[in-house]
């Protein structure tokens, strides 16, 4: 953040090369990278499908754009699961599809299935379920995952094919592209980018700072 503040390009050169390591870049796509601030309202993005978790009433809002088959995701869901169990009393945690489906061709079926899990209020242990099993090359794995949550087989089934689930996907993939969203995964902390994964240190600092603890 403070690279990007002052303007050493040397530097900045060096951060984005890091966070390229980090994350998934949707081909295309194209904007400035961490610590940018949107001027969007994040209330703007979440909608009746929207998956949320935490304290609805909190002054800090996380929104996570995320893709099931993004490697960098996978490898942040650990340290996104402390984010959520430590800070979910004192912040509002927003969940959006971002699928890439042109460098993940599975990623978009994962996210059918995320979102029908949550038309039926089960959508952060499915959620949970897919970055543990990674198995979504097919409906049938979807179904076992919903199948071993408890969750109605039939409605499920009939949400998979419904028009209106990749309608909601769509939805939230425009979002994140209307407000500068390059790749995945991406947070948004209030108003403030973050993009790549995240270690816990610096998601302790970057909520305690906008909790101002």
């Amino acid at each position: 953040l403070w690279v990007n503040s002052y303007g050493d390009s040397g530097k900045q050169h060096e951060l984005a090369k890091q966070f390229q390591q980090n994350f998934s870049a949707a081909p295309g796509l194209s904007s400035v990278g961490s610590g940018d601030t949107i001027t969007t309202p994040v209330a703007s993005l979440i909608h009746d499908h929207t998956p949320i978790t935490g304290n609805p009433g909190a002054p800090v809002t996380v929104v996570a754009f995320i893709d099931f088959e993004c490697p960098y995701c996978q490898s942040a869901f650990p340290t996104f699961e402390r984010i959520r169990d430590t800070y979910g009393p004192a912040v509002k945690i927003v969940f959006k599809h971002f699928p890439i489906e042109s460098i993940h061709p599975h990623a978009k079926r994962a996210a059918r299935g995320a979102a029908c899990a949550e038309e039926q209020n089960g959508f952060w242990p499915y959620y949970s379920s897919l970055f543990i099993k990674k198995d979504f090359s097919s409906d049938e794995a979807l179904i076992q995952m919903a199948r071993a949550q408890g969750l109605s087989i039939p409605l499920f089934q009939a949400c998979l094919t419904d028009a209106t689930t990749t309608t909601a996907i769509d939805k939230d993939i425009q979002d994140g592209i209307a407000i500068g969203v390059r790749g995945t995964p991406t947070y948004l902390v209030n108003q403030q980018k973050f993009e790549g994964v995240i270690s816990d240190a610096e998601w302790d600092r970057i909520l305690l700072q906008a909790l101002q603890l």
